[in-house]
């Protein structure tokens, strides 16, 4: 690929992401849950820049932090449930013959099921962080017919985890958002995000058994 075409890519992306952000803005709860949604069944979305975005919009009072959750969960479990299905009907010459359509390449499919056969099941809930994986994920489970209930508990987790992270990541950020939008994808920043994800999220587990008990 030459320097000129680099660059147009570049432009591209620069562009789709300005649009989906504008997207979000007009639309709010409804265009963050298509959005996120129509990423996990393969369309190239920027879903942790849209996320950090609509925390953003949190911070300045335009979006309900937890309705814009909930809205960016949702999205995300349909996206995967969507894809989860067509992979378990249709198996892998669904993704061979039509993947190119979804923006799923050989070579990424590959990569993933690399992922898959070293991390197994577990691979669904951390694949959020990897972009690439996190596109595949679904359909190979899906493909390997893991089952349903199992398949619901490892995704929910991770989406839950990643949907938190990134959205409050926007949210303490505020107006200053943009400024780690380049970096939204340094593998030291997703580790430490799913860190503080998972630590929040055991924060809030725990809190919740304790004024469980104090109610009793």
């Amino acid at each position: 690929m030459t320097d000129g075409q680099i660059s147009n890519v570049r432009l591209e992306r620069v562009r789709l992401k300005e649009t989906m952000l504008d997207f979000i803005a007009q639309y709010g709860y409804l265009g963050l849950f298509s959005s996120i949604a129509a990423s996990l069944i393969g369309m190239p979305m920027p879903d942790e820049t849209m996320m950090v975005f609509a925390g953003y919009l949190s911070s300045a009072g335009r979006l309900s932090f937890p309705v814009a959750w909930i809205s960016s969960f949702a999205g995300s479990m349909v996206g995967m449930l969507v894809s989860y299905a067509i992979g378990r009907k249709f198996g892998r010459p669904f993704l061979e013959r039509y993947g190119k359509w979804l923006f799923l390449s050989p070579g990424k499919l590959e990569k993933a099921e690399k992922w898959f056969q070293a991390y197994g099941i577990w691979t669904v809930s951390f694949g959020y962080y990897i972009p690439v994986v996190r596109h595949f994920t679904c359909y190979l489970s899906g493909i390997g017919r893991i089952p349903y209930p199992r398949y619901v508990l490892f995704a929910g987790t991770g989406a839950a985890v990643w949907t938190f992270t990134f959205l409050y990541l926007g949210h303490m950020l505020g107006a200053n958002w943009r400024t780690i939008q380049d970096k939204l994808h340094s593998p030291l920043l997703l580790i430490l995000m799913l860190a503080a994800g998972i630590a929040v999220l055991f924060a809030l587990f725990v809190l919740g058994s304790a004024r469980k008990r104090s109610r009793n």
